[in-house]
């Protein structure tokens, strides 16, 4: 009898089988509907920061921005402020980052080190201090969810305007991840 149990329980019964078969077609629905809600919340969350950032003052729209870097020159910052999304904003300051940083820019080898380390870079972090923290940055925000693009319409109109980039997404973070974060000089 105890043989006749197990052989029962190994086989599905029919109604599971039915449902999972009727199942299968709902798999792709919801798959797409939790693509849908991130893709929403990625959006409203970028239409926030834009919000803020007019309200205090720190955003300009494109045709402002030339006007402002035809006069001012300055630095545009390209910010991929995530650490796995391609999403990007584009900031201008009128200051010359490149020669107020006390670090060097970071080579490709540098970010797949810090990556991997899951750390941030001295630069990124003094970069994000004082230019693209939402709070206590400096630097005007231009476009948010997909700034890179910005990078060679601004590049044709100003050519030497120097543009710099930077990957903020670990320096946001509030606490150090464990022995990673590299001490600031």
């Amino acid at each position: 009898m105890n043989e006749a149990k197990r052989n029962s329980s190994e086989t599905l019964a029919w109604y599971k089988k039915i449902a999972m078969i009727a199942s299968l077609p709902l798999l792709p629905a919801i798959i797409a509907y939790m693509g849908l809600c991130s893709y929403t919340e990625n959006y409203l969350s970028e239409r926030r920061i834009r919000l803020r950032m007019q309200r205090c003052g720190r955003f300009l729209r494109l045709s402002d921005a030339r006007l402002r870097i035809a006069e001012n020159g300055g630095t545009l910052i390209i910010e991929n402020p995530t650490i796995a999304w391609d999403i990007t904003h584009a900031w201008w300051t009128p200051e010359n980052v490149l020669a107020k940083s006390p670090f060097p820019l970071p080579t490709k080898e540098d970010y797949m080190n810090a990556a991997l380390e899951m750390r941030f870079e001295n630069w990124d972090f003094w970069c994000w201090q004082n230019y693209t923290c939402l709070d206590k940055g400096r630097a005007f925000l231009l476009r948010v969810w997909n700034g890179a693009t910005l990078d060679n319409t601004i590049s044709t109109w100003f050519p030497d305007l120097s543009v710099v980039r930077t990957w903020t997404g670990f320096a946001r973070m509030r606490e150090p991840l464990g022995n990673g974060n590299k001490k600031m000089a």
